[in-house]
């Protein structure tokens, strides 16, 4: 008995859930009709066009950013070799020798400075600081390029939004929003029904 009510309730859930599934396509499909049509009126408006082309330029330069990073990673990882397979320069790298963050003692210092000299760390070292840097500032810049992109993109969204909304697009919107919480309301609740059928 306690069965058949489980069952009674879950066909009861997947044919409301049907309808909410309807209703949501109905208003996505009416929603991308108007959205369509608004799109060739954006096509037309000037402030659209120049944040178009603004959002087009910013998404330029951070694909050149990208590829600079990527490039700048790549000669970090084979001009770096060879300093990572020396290890007495690796040795000295890691004690900070040279910078103000070396710590050692008198006889220490003595020792390394003979194998600083042996090695020649002192023009190695700026160079492999720089090659381990460069891709670091790089990945900083190209991170900001992206997040100029995305803020262009958002911008750009927010016009086409508002020209859907002055187009009516607000109660299509506010349709939707209710059909999928409903339908994933829904969702919990067959999952839950099924819980106490197992």
């Amino acid at each position: 008995k306690a069965m058949n009510a489980l069952d009674a309730s879950r066909a009861e859930l997947d044919d409301r859930r049907a309808a909410a599934l309807e209703q949501l396509e109905e208003q996505q499909e009416k929603l991308a009709a108007l959205a369509r049509a608004q799109a060739q009126e954006l096509a037309k408006d000037p402030a659209y066009i120049k944040q178009r082309a603004e959002t087009e330029e910013l998404d330029r330069v951070a694909e050149q950013s990208r590829r600079k990073t990527e490039q700048a990673e790549a000669d970090r990882e084979e001009k770096g070799r060879p300093y990572r397979e020396d290890p007495l320069f690796m040795y000295l790298w890691e004690a900070g020798y040279g910078t103000s963050s070396y710590r050692a003692g008198n006889l220490t210092r003595y020792l390394d400075g003979l194998v600083a000299r042996l090695v020649g760390f002192a023009k190695a070292r700026p160079n492999y600081a720089m090659l381990n840097e460069i891709p670091l500032r790089l990945r900083e810049h190209a991170e900001r390029q992206e997040a100029n992109v995305a803020a262009a993109e958002a911008e750009l969204a927010a016009m086409e939004a508002a020209a859907i909304d002055a187009a009516g697009g607000r109660p299509m919107r506010e349709a939707i929003a209710r059909a999928e919480a409903e339908i994933e309301a829904i969702d919990s609740q067959i999952t839950a029904i099924e819980d106490q059928r197992d």
